[in-house]
């Protein structure tokens, strides 16, 4: 984990250990709401997973799985080495 002190009294923090984004995201998303940060995202992206809450993250969080799943980006590694070179 990581913080950082931007846009006046707001700090910021970021989580890259899978352990913690699970925690965050999947175990606990209730104790975690998406704050000033999710409402400036929704002006960005209106109703994105990275901007909603509770009903309406569950559901998009259950749409856009399969596409994240091992195999599915297992699937993509040529493409994804092509595309970095």
């Amino acid at each position: 984990m990581t913080w950082i002190r931007y846009f006046g009294p707001f700090a910021w923090y970021f989580f890259a250990h899978p352990d913690d984004v699970e925690h965050i995201l999947v175990s606990r998303p209730q104790d975690f709401p998406k704050g000033v940060f999710g409402r400036v995202l929704d002006l960005i992206i209106p109703n994105g997973l990275a901007s909603v809450d509770d009903a309406v993250w569950s559901r998009q969080r259950r749409l856009v799985q399969p596409g994240l799943h091992h195999a599915a980006i297992a699937g993509l590694g040529d493409t994804i080495v092509a595309s970095a070179l």
